[in-house]
C-alpha cells in the first residue's frame, strides 16, 4: 500500500517553492543585466563600425561611386551608353542566331533603341 502525503504537507512545500521562485527570477534578471552592461562596455568601437565596410551600401568613406573611375558626363556618358546598348543588342542577336532564328540588323535596332531612350529622357526633363 502506498502512503500519500497529507494535503497540508503538500501545500506547505509548494508555498516554499513559490516563495523561492521570486528570488530566483530576480537573481537571474540582475545577473543578466550585469553581464549585458559588461559586454556593452567591453565592445569598444565595434558598434561604431556597424553598417560600414565593403559590403554596405553607404560605408561612410569618400570613395567615388565607380571605384576610382571619373564619373562621366556629357558626350562621354552618351558614348558609353551607346556602346552598352550596342553590346546588349549584339548579345541578343547572338542568342537569336544560336536558337536558329533569323538575325536582326543590329545597327537599325541600335538607332531605334537610342531614339527611344532620347525621347524618354526629354519627357523626364520636361
Amino acid at each position: 500500500m502506498v502512503r500519500r502525503r497529507s494535503l497540508r504537507h503538500t501545500c506547505g512545500t509548494l508555498g516554499r517553492v513559490q516563495d523561492a521562485m521570486l528570488y530566483v527570477i530576480v537573481g537571474v534578471v540582475v545577473v543578466s543585466a550585469v553581464i549585458a552592461v559588461v559586454a556593452l562596455a567591453s565592445s569598444g568601437k565595434v558598434w561604431d563600425q556597424v553598417g560600414r565596410g565593403t559590403m554596405s551600401i553607404g560605408d561612410g568613406t569618400d570613395r567615388p561611386a565607380r571605384d576610382g573611375a571619373v564619373s562621366l558626363t556629357g558626350a562621354a556618358a552618351l558614348a558609353e551608353r551607346d556602346d552598352e546598348v550596342r553590346q546588349m543588342l549584339e548579345a541578343r542577336n547572338a542568342r537569336r542566331v544560336a536558337r536558329g532564328q533569323a538575325p536582326l540588323d543590329v545597327e537599325a535596332e541600335v538607332d531605334r533603341q537610342l531614339r527611344d531612350l532620347s525621347t524618354t529622357e526629354v519627357r523626364r526633363r520636361g
